[in-house]
């Protein structure tokens, strides 16, 4: 297996990053008996908005891309209080928002060097401290996450019908 090339993110990688996604939200769904195949189609466009929203001057993202194209992904924003909701920024605190890896790719640790190069460039960059939600369905993330260092805070929420877990880690 060729080792993947490390990238930035850049907003002409939306189309790839929202189908990759995709892949891997769906597939870790149908590993949990979440949800069916069926729901990919209807996905995607919602896909396809949130990576737009998130891919802007002020994200850190990576990709890790090979002859089949983008195979993994972490995008990360800074932090905004309220869980997002609110306009006021959380002075060096950043928001890992996305991240995915083709179901293909799943055990490689593509997912541990694309976050971690963005967590490198947060460090860059002066962020101190960071942050993710993850759902309680994906053992997967959660064991790399914690392997990572990331500690859950003790915040829990329900999100699209599923719950999910809040993660910190220091930077």
């Amino acid at each position: 297996m060729v080792t993947p090339a490390i990238r930035a993110a850049t907003v002409d990688d939306t189309e790839a990053l929202a189908r990759l996604w995709v892949a891997a939200r769906s597939a870790r769904r149908v590993e949990a008996g979440l949800e069916g195949e069926a729901e990919r189609s209807e996905a995607l466009a919602k896909a396809r908005a949130d990576v737009s929203e998130r891919l802007d001057d002020d994200m850190i993202g990576a990709v890790a891309e090979d002859a089949d194209g983008l195979v993994a992904m972490a995008i990360a924003v800074p932090a905004r209080a309220d869980d997002g909701a609110g306009p006021e920024r959380l002075p060096g605190v950043l928001h890992v928002s996305l991240v995915a890896v083709h179901p293909d790719r799943w055990g490689q640790g593509l997912a541990e060097i694309v976050l971690g190069s963005v967590l490198n460039a947060a460090r860059r960059q002066g962020y101190t401290a960071s942050q993710l939600w993850t759902q309680e369905s994906n053992a997967r993330g959660r064991r790399l996450y914690e392997r990572m260092g990331w500690a859950p805070s003790g915040r829990a929420k329900v999100q699209d019908g599923e719950g999910i877990l809040h993660y910190e880690l220091s930077l």
